[in-house]
């Protein structure tokens, strides 16, 4: 039904908007309103699965990732949310596993690069994360930014290296 595929695309850019400003509450209303008006929409059962592990809810979220990855194997939003997932609860080698798959499939994918970048400065893994974190900046100057701010790289903050790509 042409109509409903409208209505739940319309529910998802809605939830998109909210769970993008972080509102992941608003956000899982808006997926549930698009998983109504279509059962098949994959895109909301991966986005409402992430956005219920953002809330704490791990179990539930994942099975609703590997809902979207059974009905649309190759859909990619859907390896990142996995790797988010799984970075979600410490599961690093699995994060970086659907990291390596989204960017594999995407290699543009800027924030996969970041994602990994996290995981090894998290590990002490100091030259591995700055050849991901390079990757990541040249892909998307904003990188700098966020990497300047967030706890991952505390470690890293007097490392030369760091500092010159993030300046």
């Amino acid at each position: 039904d042409p109509a409903k595929a409208t209505e739940s695309e319309h529910y998802f850019n809605i939830g998109l908007k909210s769970y993008e400003q972080y509102n992941y509450r608003e956000a899982i209303a808006g997926f549930d309103k698009a998983i109504a008006a279509n059962p098949d929409n994959y895109k909301a059962f991966s986005a409402k699965g992430i956005a219920l592990c953002f809330e704490g809810d791990y179990k539930g979220g994942i099975a609703l990732i590997q809902k979207t990855l059974a009905i649309n194997p190759n859909y990619v939003p859907a390896f990142y949310d996995m790797a988010m997932a799984n970075k979600l609860q410490n599961n690093y080698d699995q994060s970086l596993y659907w990291f390596e798959k989204t960017i594999g499939s995407d290699p543009e994918n800027t924030w996969s690069y970041y994602g990994i970048a996290t995981i090894y400065a998290d590990r002490g893994e100091i030259e591995a994360s700055l050849k991901y974190l390079q990757k990541a900046i040249e892909l998307d100057q904003a990188v700098k930014g966020v990497a300047r701010e967030q706890s991952h790289f505390d470690s890293m903050r007097d490392n030369p290296q760091f500092k010159a790509m993030v300046q």
